[in-house]
């Protein structure tokens, strides 16, 4: 596995290079000062990977990801970004630009060791679930077989009529967020409520960018918010979201609870209290994402006698989350990317 580092501080290509030096199977590592050397070096050469930061001079990162996928889209990209506000607006851009996912920049560490086991904590994993097929070949599992790839709907929704859609995404989410969002029929009277593993900041431009791409609007969650049908509502960064049925009305609560699975927001918590919400009347969805939150959410609701929808292998761009679902054997239909927002339409619409 061939990886090229792009950043402009020495300190920061250092502490990569070194947090990157336990990924097994890495052959090469270069480094790059900013994104006109990093697409040189990429024209060059075949880098199954590049970390890159958004804030360059000569070249910025965003700019670099747009040129480096008008010739190359293998090479997986994950840029670096910092947890602020502005921060969130440009990483957004960047994973619209192309990227596959984001890393959190370090700056509050106290000093080089501290930070570059701040920077693998963060990165090492989503490294080694973006670069798996590469390293291993394609899963050997087969437990999970499409059963859905457009035309009649399979026979466990043909006559379902579910009264909320809940979905769980992360690694990959927010391009697969825009491509099924984007589709969706502006006749769906039901409400949707998605947790997408975001940092705080991240997922209040995440639902303005969906926004206006998306016929139904698209709201980041808070407190004491009433959920409503024809409205998206997407988990806050940072906060547990579950559902409760108050007077009447289902209510959103946050919290800020131990994580679930090494997340906050958890799939897990939210798909829960939905199944004690909603029963039967639930329509589970879990999407690409690192890891296996949403796993024990899918158990519950499949309990209570919801139809389960997973995203296939070959549309994830990590089939952690819906591969975790298929290895416990108990999803119900498997479906293409291409065919999700279809499907989401007939049985909600």
């Amino acid at each position: 596995m061939k990886v090229l580092v792009v950043d402009d501080s020495i300190v920061y290509r250092s502490a990569i290079s070194k947090a990157l030096e336990e990924v097994e199977g890495l052959t090469e590592l270069k480094t790059a000062s900013n994104g006109k050397i990093a697409l040189d070096l990429i024209k060059q050469g075949d880098y199954d990977l590049a970390t890159i930061d958004i804030e360059m001079p000569v070249m910025d990162g965003i700019t670099a990801i747009q040129e480096i996928r008008k010739f190359n889209k293998q090479i997986k990209i994950i840029c670096f970004s910092s947890l602020t506000m502005n921060g969130a607006q440009k990483t957004i851009e960047a994973l619209n630009a192309g990227a596959n996912d984001f890393a959190a920049k370090v700056t509050d560490a106290e000093n080089i060791e501290e930070g570059i086991e701040l920077v693998r904590r963060e990165l090492v994993q989503k490294v080694l679930s973006l670069t798996e097929l590469k390293r291993v070949g394609p899963a050997t599992s087969r437990k999970a077989k499409k059963s859905y790839a457009g035309g009649a709907l399979p026979g466990n929704l043909c006559s379902f009529k579910p009264r909320v859609l809940c979905i769980g995404v992360s690694t990959g989410g927010p391009e697969t967020l825009k491509t099924i969002l984007k589709d969706i029929s502006p006749s769906i009277k039901i409400p949707i409520v998605i947790v997408q593993h975001m940092p705080e900041f991240f997922t209040a431009k995440l639902a303005e960018h969906l926004t206006t791409i998306c016929p139904l609007p698209v709201f980041e969650s808070f407190e004491g918010q009433i959920l409503e049908g024809g409205k998206i509502y997407l988990a806050k960064g940072n906060y547990h979201t579950t559902l409760k049925r108050e007077s009447g009305e289902v209510v959103i609560h946050l919290d800020q609870g131990d994580k679930v699975c090494y997340v906050r927001p958890a799939v897990d918590l939210m798909f829960k209290s939905i199944g004690e919400v909603y029963g039967q009347l639930a329509f589970p969805i879990i999407l690409t994402g690192m890891g296996s939150d949403g796993l024990n959410g899918c158990r519950f609701l499949k309990e209570v006698g919801c139809p389960i929808v997973i995203q296939d292998e070959e549309s994830s761009v990590v089939w952690g989350m819906p591969g975790a679902v298929a290895e416990a054997e108990i999803q119900t239909n498997v479906v293409t990317l291409d065919n999700m927002a279809e499907i989401i339409n007939k049985v909600c619409a």
